[in-house]
């Protein structure tokens, strides 16, 4: 019988440490778990930084040089993933952007969370970013991540929804600040109708819509991207951006929930507003005929969120995404552009 080989992977070096003395222990764990098999996604690393949380200063954190500056926390399960060199996060959605972004694009980031893609296009020359989180501890995280970079973007506490003004409930879990969400009862459910767990509490927040940012934020001849991952309210969120969505024009990056077996938000982006679909299977840019095509791609998991891309086909953007079809992402793409949504926080606008 073989032994099982251990092999150390390498870490990212921190900028600095936060917290108590005890981050650089905390972050020598993730050298020694490194070499737990199944690699940064695995169970084992998952494990790893829940079972540690216990006995470490919960602000204990690492800032990190990815191209741009980034602080991961420590006790925090997704982002620690961050720790290693051969972990690319959401590597669609970076090749996507890296061609799709230049100096006229303004990036509306719904769902910003703590803040990754919002730096990571602050990175780039032209910064203009507009960046909406809901949550109000995650939104504190978004604008200290922003504040490691020189640039000021907006920000906005807010949720992205079909009407502007209105008073949501929000379900807020306190560990895992980054996965937060609409109430039932805020989409559209019966009062009262929110399930609260024991790490959980609800807060109020304010809506905005996609038009109201259009109107007020955007100049004439900006181009738009626009990224959506707001835990389930993508449907709500578009239909508050039917009016700029159509005659502006803007790439959609939206996720569509596997515990949504109807693929709501996709429809919607189908045959409501007549978008051509991308996605990337394998590694690899292609163009989706139609909706059973998206429910083919998102698979039957309700664990698992699925990335696609969106625009009109009279736009640039369109003509772009087929020049790049059959593209090969990353060498270290993942086999589907999917996130696990049992092991890792999840965000919300």
């Amino acid at each position: 019988m073989k032994r099982p080989r251990f092999t150390f992977r390498r870490l990212r070096p921190p900028i600095r440490f936060e917290g108590s003395v005890g981050a650089r222990v905390q972050y020598s764990m993730h050298a020694l778990g490194s070499a737990l098999p199944g690699g940064p996604r695995s169970l084992a690393i998952k494990l790893l930084s829940l079972s540690a949380r216990p006995f470490f200063d919960p602000r204990n954190a690492v800032i990190l040089d990815l191209g741009f500056p980034f602080r991961v926390e420590l006790n925090d399960p997704l982002w620690t993933r961050l720790l290693y060199s051969a972990y690319t996060y959401e590597p669609e959605i970076e090749f996507i952007l890296t061609k799709a972004l230049d100096e006229r694009t303004v990036f509306i980031d719904g769902g910003a969370n703590k803040g990754y893609w919002t730096n990571f296009v602050l990175s780039r020359p032209h910064r203009k970013v507009i960046a909406i989180e809901a949550a109000s501890e995650t939104f504190e995280r978004l604008t200290a991540n922003v504040r490691l970079t020189d640039a000021r973007p907006l920000l906005l506490q807010a949720a992205l929804f079909e009407t502007s003004g209105a008073r949501l409930s929000l379900v807020a879990d306190r560990q895992r600040p980054g996965r937060s969400h609409l109430s039932k009862s805020g989409l559209g459910g019966e009062p009262g109708s929110a399930v609260v767990g024991r790490h959980q509490r609800l807060e109020t927040v304010g809506t905005v819509t996609l038009d109201e940012i259009f109107h007020k934020y955007l100049q004439a001849g900006d181009r738009v991207i626009v990224k959506l991952d707001i835990e389930g309210a993508e449907t709500s969120a578009l239909r508050g951006g039917r009016r700029s969505l159509a005659t502006l024009e803007p790439l959609v990056l939206y996720e569509d929930h596997g515990r949504d077996p109807e693929a709501s938000a996709s429809r919607f982006v189908i045959e409501e507003l007549g978008l051509a679909v991308f996605y990337c299977e394998a590694g690899v840019l292609r163009h989706l005929a139609g909706l059973a095509e998206v429910k083919l791609a998102k698979g039957a998991n309700p664990l698992l969120g699925t990335d696609f891309f969106a625009c009109s086909q009279s736009s640039q953007f369109f003509a772009l995404l087929k020049e790049l079809e059959g593209s090969s992402v990353d060498s270290r793409a993942v086999s589907r552009s999917v996130k696990s949504r049992g092991s890792a926080p999840g965000k919300h606008s």
